[in-house]
């Protein structure tokens, strides 16, 4: 016996389920005896404390009119994480970096001092600020201009612990120390190559040749054995439960030979096969020691974009949607971890140059232009607004983007980037660009719009059709609901007349962005040697490893994605829709200052301009557990065609 609380879902069924606990029910669900009432909280209309056996508690919570049943915290509170008082992240004044410009970027000499230790970059303070003129060190002349670095440090109440971070990107270096835990043992795992062994440990445990330990002595599978797990239904790679007519069976996924840890995780300072450090500062920005806010996450990587490994995206998707559907549970509330997913990455098209003729749908016209013409029409202002030539578009394939929809379903929290075209994202079927396309070369549209031809035709003013963040869409839903969540950039500017701030001139933007997050001149876990970017510092606690110069979408989604984590880690139950109602008013704030420079469509500068909105909500990321305060975690739900990076 135990005692359990629990909760019905209105305050007119606690009467009826009171009474049947008490008394000798025979109600399905109830069980058929007289229960103890431990404590009937007359002050509650829903709750109430009962001693059952945990047979009688998992049958409860599949009764219709009960919201929830867990331990009771008051009488176990070993099993619940306690609050904890003036919480500092990092216990002492550290570097913060709102400027990397080269009078105030850190060293890249190859040694560091020890006042580097421990720097982060100006997203983690920022995102604790409901009130952007509370920026404590960075107000009046500091704010503004090239700021050198301040010091600073952070409250903090949730860290992400418990928290499954899928980072689907060009692969994650496992071995940088911001990716470390306090031991030194790397957080970093593949969801291919170490997702077998998490899901089905008893089959590799009584086969252990299957197995190899790694340079930080963690063990995982050999990676011939993780490609056979995924790849065969025989019982020789699977256990039973996995096998062909077990319970577990997904069927086969094929997983190329080139989807290796050298080519995905890499070991050592040079990344040994990554040929781009954008995953892992993807990874370290929602999830890293110093520069995420969920920096005791789990961290797994899905390598695809840019990367060796060789695997389609449509595979990214099928895996990812096993790997959570069949993860063990692992809390007395029988709610598996939570797992959320940062993809800073899309699908995009170049604008065609010089004199080459573009075909083009613009609020429901057709018509003609030429790459070079003058931004005298508002059609060719939108196209020369464009950042670098380049817009964000669709898949061009429907089984990619039903594998997305799959794995939305299954219940991954999927965060995606908005984009760095400065491209408008509209949402509404009567939204006037809701069709509008752009046409590089002879093809045709299909007027209804569910279908664009995938090498022709390309999508362009409607985030319905630009992948990832179309994936899930469902048309039916009355409020055209986006089971993922788009985020866009904001930049480290503040105009010094005004004090406003605004989006990164690049940021995709309009009602399809669904929050800002702080991403321009922002630090990062680096690759040496595979950079992808033109700006690498020494990393501070190891000068064998390098940090970067980070910025675009790219940067503003994985933060919104550790913000998102520190959330399912007090209510790892909570779907998607709870998710966007909790992140709508509780995880940002509204800021009506922030800059628009020309909120009028009729006029050429809302299209070529480099910082208006477009429709956008002035939606501002806020981490309400920036305090001391930490909530009970109670595990319940509560109401509330060529791949590019995205940076």
């Amino acid at each position: 016996m135990k005692k359990y609380q629990i909760a019905v879902t209105s305050a007119d069924k606690w009467g009826e389920i009171h009474e049947a606990l008490t008394l000798d029910s025979n109600q399905d669900g109830i069980p058929d005896r007289r229960v103890d009432c431990a404590d009937d909280k007359v002050h509650s209309p829903t709750r109430g404390v009962y001693e059952l056996t945990e047979e009688e508690a998992n049958d409860l919570r599949n009764h219709v009119d009960v919201l929830f049943v867990e331990p009771d915290p008051e009488s176990y509170p070993e099993e619940f994480q306690q609050p904890e008082l003036d919480i500092k992240r990092w216990g002492k004044d550290v570097k913060v970096y709102r400027d990397l410009g080269s009078a105030n970027a850190p060293t890249n000499s190859g040694v560091t001092t020890a006042g580097e230790l421990n720097r982060t970059h100006w997203g983690i303070p920022r995102t604790g600020i409901s009130d952007k003129s509370n920026f404590p060190n960075w107000d009046n002349s500091n704010w503004y201009g090239n700021p050198p670095p301040t010091a600073g440090d952070v409250s903090y109440s949730l860290t992400g612990k418990g928290v499954d971070i899928i980072i689907q990107d060009s692969g994650i270096l496992q071995s940088h120390p911001e990716l470390r835990d306090s031991n030194g043992t790397s957080r970093v795992r593949d969801v291919i190559l170490d997702g077998p062994y998490y899901l089905d440990p008893d089959f590799f445990n009584a086969n252990p040749s299957n197995l190899y330990t790694r340079f930080d002595g963690r063990v995982g599978p050999t990676t011939a054995a993780a490609r056979n797990w995924w790849g065969s239904s025989s019982t020789n790679s699977r256990s039973t439960e996995f096998a062909l007519g077990g319970s577990k069976y997904f069927g086969t996924i094929f997983i190329t030979s080139t989807y290796t840890v050298a080519n995905t995780m890499g070991e050592g300072s040079d990344g040994q096969n990554l040929t781009s450090s954008h995953g892992t500062a993807c990874a370290s920005q929602a999830a890293g020691l110093n520069y995420g806010l969920a920096w005791e996450a789990d961290i797994w990587n899905i390598s695809g974009i840019s990367s060796p490994s060789s695997i389609s995206i449509s595979t990214n998707y099928d895996v990812c949607k096993v790997f959570h559907k069949y993860k063990p549970y692992t809390n007395s509330q029988g709610i598996k971890k939570p797992t959320v997913m940062n993809g800073s990455w899309g699908y995009g098209s170049n604008v065609q140059t010089g004199t080459q003729t573009i075909n083009y749908r613009f609020a429901g016209v057709t018509g003609v232009t030429t790459g070079n013409a003058s931004s005298n029409t508002l059609v060719d202002a939108a196209i020369n607004g464009i950042y670098n030539a380049r817009f964000a578009s669709s898949s061009g394939s429907n089984s990619t983007n039903t594998a997305g929809e799959e794995m939305i379903a299954e219940g991954i929290i999927y965060v995606t980037s908005a984009g760095n075209s400065n491209q408008r994202m509209g949402v509404a079927t009567t939204d006037p660009h809701y069709l509008d396309y752009l046409q590089s070369a002879n093809g045709f549209d299909h007027e209804d719009g569910t279908l664009f031809d995938g090498f022709n035709n390309k999508p362009f003013g409607s985030r319905q059709f630009i992948h990832p963040s179309n994936i899930g869409f469902s048309s039916s839903h009355p409020d055209r609901f986006f089971p993922n969540i788009c985020v866009g950039a904001m930049d480290e500017y503040r105009n010094s007349s005004t004090g406003a701030e605004r989006k990164a001139n690049y940021s995709n933007n309009g009602p399809g962005v669904d929050v800002w997050a702080p991403a321009d001149e922002t630090l990062a876990a680096g690759i040496d040697g595979a950079n992808g970017s033109s700006s690498t510092y020494t990393n501070a606690t190891d000068n064998n490893y390098v940090d970067r110069y980070f910025n675009g979408t790219s940067s503003a989604s994985p933060v919104c994605a550790g913000l998102i984590a520190l959330y399912m880690q007090s209510n790892p139950g909570a779907g998607i829709t709870e998710v966007k109602g909790w992140l709508h008013d509780h995880g940002s704030v509204i800021d009506s200052t922030y800059e628009d420079t020309q909120d009028d469509p009729s006029q050429l500068s809302y299209w070529s301009g480099s910082y208006n909105m477009r429709d956008a909500e002035k939606r501002i990321l806020y981490n309400p557990f920036a305090n001391d305060t930490r909530p009970t975690l109670s595990g319940i739900q509560i109401s509330g065609n060529v791949t590019i990076r995205t940076e």
